[in-house]
């Protein structure tokens, strides 16, 4: 049976992010190939892993290159295959150093060359990530052209432009331009002329002149066939050779940028110049709703100028921001959000050392914020960034660091424009506190959560020394809906038997799932043994995968609390592998009795977790 497009189209795009299947598809038949290839090649610098670069996308795209570059890309002095030659050009035909003899344009054994692609693949490109761009680009040059470069040893001066004349270049007929670079004799030799390959340093610096270059006239490819990107990702962290970025200062005034870059919805700047961003980007791109802010280590003019000059920024992520660098002026950055006030659902600050305490404590709605979400700050953020609120949809926050911010009781509180009584309801529903020191604070917090967020919650994850146990009871108590509890115990006082015994007996009947994270004293056998046999309420899973001393007498526990309470015995209970793997053979027959009453033992996999695991079902 043939399949409309339309009906194709929306099956494809499920499969987005699967380049395998999408590969597959193509082979099926023409129709099937006409409309994955857009969907393949949508996203395809998106789909390549950047640990596993490869040269084959740019032997496709290498064909779409125009005369003129490839004119300029030779006579500038980079040898090309015969398959990328200009139209005009005969290989028999030596060049000349200026390239103006009639031998070049008017030769008569002229070579034709067709482009014989089925599909224009550049017009498909939506989501463009520079540093996969670089990395395939660097191996297709290793792969393809460096082999062709040779240098006469005894005269080794190549021509290349110093990166500070980038941005005036691009004003004009880019292909035009020269570039320089210095490569060292091999030979001293004198009265010889020796042609020979590059030493590995000389074909590293001629790898490292050419590929900015290069990067420019395959983007420029983009920009010709008319392309709208909906993400521009110029972050990288693995792409280590590419030391000196000015060159990307260059994108957005080429021809084209502005039709290519305006209906960007996703935008990832590398670090903030002020000038690229503050006269070009924020003039350009006015309607991002995704803004990723990374290694905010130069200025906030340009970071000010992306957020204010939005018409509706929907997420925003500030990351890796150094103070010191910066000008110790991330409060300014703070008050720009208030112009995206009426807009924002999501805000994200992370691996950021921020030094200014002169964040107020200030009263300011957000109408539309559901998720503020603060991370590994090196240093902590005393006060909230976006000040205590109300916040009358948010429904997520997590904080991570090691101080509880002075005023986040207050933030819980949702109290109303003038500080008095409480007027809306909190909507939060998933809470993540990660305090890694110690303070008579996280009791008041977990009271003031109890009291005011307890309604909605369904998710809770926190810190829970042996102080605030008595009022995580408090809690429970008051949770109707909670579907996740997870506490986290980083300091050496362990839970005793009868907090775990008072826990179990306050947990909601809607728990599904219970995660237990020790960093010092993993729960006894005592506690393990109570917590299995106790248990009132069936979870889906009871994580144990942190406890690093859970070995062989666990496998008795469970035996022995499965024959007690095998209705209310949790359906899977993962413990860590390491402290299984090396006597699991010793207990065949513990494991088949097991396996009788219903509890089988299983591998763990999940790609977000980082330890070996496995897990007992109990279901």
């Amino acid at each position: 049976m043939k399949l409309f497009p339309e009906i194709l189209d929306h099956i494809f795009n499920y499969l987005l992010d699967d380049k395998k299947s999408l590969h597959s598809c193509t082979l099926v038949n023409m129709d099937w190939c006409k409309s994955a290839i857009p969907i393949l090649w949508r996203q395809p610098f998106m789909l390549i892993d950047v640990t596993k670069p490869s040269e084959k996308i740019f032997d496709i795209y290498s064909r779409f290159l125009s005369d003129d570059t490839r004119t300029m890309l030779l006579i500038q002095g980079l040898k090309l295959p015969d398959y990328l030659l200009p139209t005009y050009y005969d290989a028999d035909v030596e060049m000349t150093g200026d390239c103006s003899s009639s031998n070049f344009y008017n030769n008569n054994s002229i070579k034709t060359r067709f482009n014989n692609s089925l599909f224009y693949y550049p017009c498909f490109l939506r989501k463009f990530k520079y540093e996969t761009f670089i990395l395939c680009l660097e191996q297709w040059y290793l792969e393809v052209l460096e082999p062709l470069q040779i240098i006469d040893e005894t005269n080794v001066n190549i021509k290349i432009t110093p990166s500070s004349t980038w941005h005036t270049l691009a004003r004009y007929n880019y292909h035009t331009s020269s570039f320089n670079i210095s490569i060292p004799s091999a030979n001293n030799e004198t009265g010889s002329s020796k042609i020979s390959h590059y030493r590995a340093e000389e074909r590293q610096k001629l790898k490292a002149a050419w590929c900015p270059t290069l990067s420019i006239e395959f983007f420029k490819i983009f920009l010709t066939a008319g392309i709208k990107l909906d993400l521009l990702d110029l972050q990288f962290q693995q792409c280590y050779s590419m030391k000196n970025v000015d060159y990307l200062r260059v994108i957005p005034r080429l021809p084209n940028a502005r039709m290519c870059l305006s209906n960007l919805v996703e935008f990832m700047p590398k670090g903030v110049d002020d000038e690229t961003y503050e006269q070009y980007y924020s003039k350009i791109c006015q309607k991002i709703k995704i803004l990723k802010l990374q290694d905010l280590n130069t200025g906030n003019l340009g970071a000010i100028s992306l957020i204010t000059s939005q018409l509706s920024l929907k997420h925003i992520v500030i990351s890796n921001y150094s103070s010191y660098m910066a000008g110790n002026a991330i409060h300014k950055i703070f008050s720009a959000l208030e112009s995206q006030a009426p807009h924002l659902k999501s805000v994200v600050i992370k691996n950021s050392f921020i030094q200014d305490n002169h964040i107020a404590s200030k009263v300011f709605c957000w109408p539309e914020l559901e998720e503020l979400r603060i991370e590994n700050s090196d240093q902590n953020l005393v006060k909230m960034p976006l000040g205590v609120g109300p916040f009358p949809k948010l429904k997520k926050l997590f904080i991570s660091q090691q101080f509880i911010p002075i005023d986040l009781d207050q933030l819980l509180k949702n109290e109303s424009n003038d500080g008095g009584e409480c007027v809306y309801e909190s909507p939060l529903t998933h809470i993540n506190l990660n305090i890694q020191i110690h303070s008579i604070e996280l009791s008041t917090i977990l009271r003031t959560i109890a009291t005011f967020c307890s309604q909605n919650l369904l998710h809770f994850e926190s810190t829970i020394d042996f102080h605030s146990i008595p009022v995580l009871f408090k809690l429970l108590k008051s949770c109707s809906k909670l579907e996740t509890l997870s506490i986290w115990n980083p300091f050496f006082n362990q839970y005793t038997d009868d907090d775990y015994r008072m826990l179990v007996n306050y947990f909601p009947k809607t728990l599904k799932t219970f995660v237990i994270t020790t960093l010092y004293k993993d729960i006894s056998y005592g506690s393990l043994k109570i917590l299995l046999s106790e248990m009132s309420v069936k979870l889906d899973v009871l994580d144990l995968g942190s406890c690093k001393k859970l070995d062989h007498k666990s496998i008795e526990i469970i035996g022995e609390c499965a024959k007690e309470n095998l209705k209310n015995m949790p359906k899977k209970i993962i413990f860590n592998k390491n402290n299984f793997e090396f006597w699991c053979l010793e207990f065949e027959e513990r494991f088949l009795e097991l396996k009788a009453m219903g509890v089988k033992l299983c591998e763990y996999h999940d790609d977000a977790r980082s330890e070996n695991e496995l897990y007992f079902i109990c279901d």
